[in-house]
């Protein structure tokens, strides 16, 4: 039974969740409309809450009792700005309670109830989890999830989420930077990256969306991933581009016709033209009329918008969001020549002219190669699924992924320098190990045995080739006598980082965020001024220091928690997770991957992060410096691990000894007998076949199935043999009766023919007969 986890993005006009099982890929859950976006939107009818895609198709008819952007005031206290902002796009009114906090009203059951900001989205979040459940497999358990939250939330915002999801019902909740998650899931779309040694890899990541807007520069090696400067406009999104188009339209009509009054349903019309015309005009260079019949009915003024004048109206916005880049850049010491790609994601980057804002500022065009709306909550499912992983199964598939990498380095060697003084009995050995490892799964301390058996095959081969005057071979994945392991490409990035790491420290307070026109910087990681001759990243931090505030955690809840590293001896349960950092911490300390709990190997948790061929680099010994590091280095081996089918024809180039040659066959056509009768079994022969004899050969192919995944480990080709003589001798008297059956069901099958043959051929005579009988009953009316 596999376990479940999710990752779920609570924007402020769409949510989303990716539900993700261990070791099987990630999907986006759809709603009964089918739609991936689940409008964050909560509405109130006479008797009936609506939530999701219900409450955004009654919005009209019920503005004032239809709730959006209630994200937007989490964990806020009444007199913060951010409440005025907000209330320009809410038509409810909010209010506030005896000790400053906010809660909005509205018109259900008959009465006047008040919610807080927590209650709807934890009505949200309820929604989503029950989606899970309809989607998914309700026999897989629940092992948590992750929420992503933009990367300027404070630790009020933070802990209020929490508090919203305790209350909608979530278990094992862990708080992640929507940087971060949508840094995790490029490494994950695109896992080649530079190794350790080599300049990284600069990406710059920037998400556009309905409220605001976000910006992320990343250095990616092949085992680390830094975050190195993150930036955020919380006031500038999509909504603030569709509220200056609809200022525009609201001056012309009013110019037009002074007695016009806004009803709340005139506005919502009015913005839905705007999203219209924004899309329309990102499109086509071209003028727009806009359809003043769908806003204000009866209303014969004739307007036109073209892309000109909207860049025009949009001038403050775009010199605000070309301002966020250009700080973020600045701060990061880095130059756009460095940049090798910049990503954008989220709703609102289709506007040319911010593309154009992106080009001139990064000196290169921006791409689209992840899943716009999608990306954070596939990055907080693929979060959670590397950190719930339990540490038996990764320890156990971490000495099997040891011995494989012996097994193939070992046979590459044997093949090549050591092939003279490998003896007969030594390749019969080393060709077993195989058989093993390819039958059943087996125990953590059963692949160590087998690991150091081959480590004594190999001794004993190395000191005969010493005597025999022939050159060692020194391959540095023999070197380490410990256990090694193969990390997977996007868990090598979840590793801490040094705690000498020179970072910059500046606490910021976010908890009464003003708005303003100057965007909000996070330096992450300071980064070194770049000389010519050296590389630049090479100084970057691997460990991050340990946060000095105390742990930010829910008096509700106990579940936000996460595997501890290997340096942390603390159980689960007493440490915040590290992606889930204050806004004091988060200045403390690196935001990169280093937050992310160290995972070890489990192979990769999808199919894409194996990229399907399980290639690898060469190990390394670690220097002097990272010696301290040895058990938590991430690399992995060069050799092409083959697939299943193919590893039985590799023996034949192990040995001319024809033992193992002839063990494949005879289990080959084991194997091929097996199935043949399993196909008889199934067809539609068996019908007609002896209760007895068909019983019979039922249990004898489920005794020897299980006999070859269970104990076939020290077989024989005479085991094989009588074996494959048994079943043998089963069909062969079965033979009979299924020549017979084929016999009597051919025989069958011809006298429905026949019949069938004969029963059309009736009624086309019957319809002869009454069609004869109809012209002659005519012609004698005629006559």
């Amino acid at each position: 039974m596999s376990k479940q986890v999710f990752g779920i993005d609570v924007g402020s006009l769409n949510s989303s969740i990716a539900l993700s099982s261990i070791g099987a890929m990630t999907q986006i859950m759809e709603n009964e409309y089918g739609s991936r976006q689940i409008p964050t939107c909560v509405a109130f009818g006479a008797r009936m809450r609506f939530i999701g895609t219900d409450a955004r198709m009654q919005q009209e008819n019920n503005p004032q009792n239809t709730l959006c952007y209630f994200t937007s005031l989490l964990g806020k206290h009444f007199s913060n700005p951010e409440v005025a902002i907000e209330q320009q796009y809410c038509f409810c009114s909010i209010s506030k309670t005896e000790d400053n906090r906010i809660y909005l009203s509205v018109k259900y059951g008959g009465k006047t109830r008040h919610f807080t900001p927590e209650q709807l989205t934890a009505m949200q979040l309820k929604t989503m989890k029950q989606l899970t459940k309809i989607s998914s497999k309700l026999s897989d358990p629940i092992a948590g999830a992750v929420i992503g939250v933009p990367v300027h939330y404070g630790p009020s915002e933070r802990q209020a989420m929490m508090d919203a999801a305790t209350i909608a019902g979530l278990t094992g909740v862990q708080l992640l930077d929507a940087t971060t998650a949508a840094a995790l899931f490029y490494a994950y779309r695109h896992p080649q990256f530079p190794d350790e040694k080599m300049p990284p890899k600069i990406v710059v990541i920037v998400d556009v969306g309905h409220k605001n807007t976000q910006v992320a520069i990343n250095a990616y090696n092949k085992h680390q991933l830094h975050i190195i400067t993150t930036a955020c406009d919380p006031n500038l999104g999509g909504r603030d581009f569709d509220r200056v188009i609809g200022e525009k339209i609201r001056r012309e009509v009013e110019n037009a016709d002074r007695s016009q009054k806004w009803t709340p349903t005139a506005l919502l019309r009015l913005t839905k033209e705007c999203e219209r015309l924004k899309l329309c005009m990102s499109t086509t260079n071209s003028d727009f009329p806009v359809r003043m019949d769908q806003v204000l009915p009866g209303k014969s003024i004739k307007l036109q918008l073209s892309r000109a004048e909207f860049e025009m109206l949009s001038t403050e916005l775009l010199n605000r969001f070309k301002l966020l880049l250009t700080s973020c850049l600045q701060s990061s010491s880095i130059s756009p020549s460095e940049i090798s790609e910049v990503e954008l994601i989220g709703g609102g980057f289709r506007i040319p002219a911010m593309k154009d804002a992106i080009r001139s500022v990064f000196k290169q065009e921006g791409k689209s190669t992840m899943s716009c709306y999608e990306s954070i909550a596939r990055g907080c499912a693929l979060f959670e699924e590397l950190t719930v992983m339990d540490t038996n199964e990764r320890l156990r598939l971490q000495a099997k992924n040891a011995l494989q990498t012996y097994w193939f380095e070992m046979k590459k060697s044997l093949e090549g320098s050591l092939s003279q003084a490998t003896k007969l009995e030594d390749q019969q050995e080393f060709s077993q190990v195989q058989d093993w490892f390819d039958g059943e799964e087996h125990t953590q301390k059963e692949y160590e045995a087998q690991l150091r058996k081959l480590k004594l095959l190999r001794q004993s081969i190395d000191s005969r080739n010493s005597t025999l005057g022939m050159s060692q071979e020194k391959s540095v994945a023999f070197k380490n006598p410990e256990i090694e392991r193969i990390s997977s490409p996007l868990e090598s990035y979840l590793r801490p980082r040094k705690e000498n790491s020179d970072l910059s420290a500046s606490a910021v307070q976010l908890n009464n965020l003003p708005r303003s026109d100057e965007p909000i910087i996070y330096r992450s990681g300071a980064v070194k001024p770049h000389k010519a001759s050296e590389n630049r990243f090479t100084d970057l931090p691997r460990f991050v220091p340990r946060p000095s505030t105390p742990p930010l955690t829910s008096p509700r809840s106990s579940s936000m928690n996460v595997l501890p590293t290997k340096s942390d001896d603390v159980t689960r349960g007493t440490q915040r997770p590290p992606g889930m950092q204050t806004a004091s911490d988060r200045h403390s300390h690196a935001s990169s991957m280093g937050h992310l709990p160290q995972v070890e190997s489990t192979g990769p948790p999808r199919s894409i992060l194996s990229a399907s061929t399980h290639k690898a680099t060469p190990r390394e010994q670690p220097s002097e410096q990272s010696s301290l590091l040895k058990s938590t280095v991430n690399t992995e081996v060069k050799l092409e691990r083959p697939a299943a089918s193919s590893l039985a024809s590799s023996i034949h180039d192990l040995s001319s000894h024809s033992t193992s040659s002839e063990m494949t066959a005879i289990r080959k056509t084991l194997e091929s007998s097996i199935f043949d009768l399993q196909s008889k079994l199934q067809s539609r022969e068996n019908v007609l076949l002896d209760q007895g004899a068909h019983v019979t050969l039922s249990r004898t192919l489920n005794e020897t199935k299980n006999w070859l995944r269970g104990d076939g480990k020290n077989r024989s080709v005479e085991d094989y043999t009588q074996r494959l003589e048994e079943l043998r001798r089963i069909d062969k008297q079965l033979a009979p009766q299924f020549r017979e059956a084929q016999w009597e069901i051919s025989n069958y099958e011809q006298l429905l023919q026949v019949l069938l043959f004969h029963v059309i051929l009736s009624l086309l005579c019957t319809t002869v007969r009454l069609q004869s009988n109809s012209k002659i009953s005519s012609l004698q009316f005629i006559d």
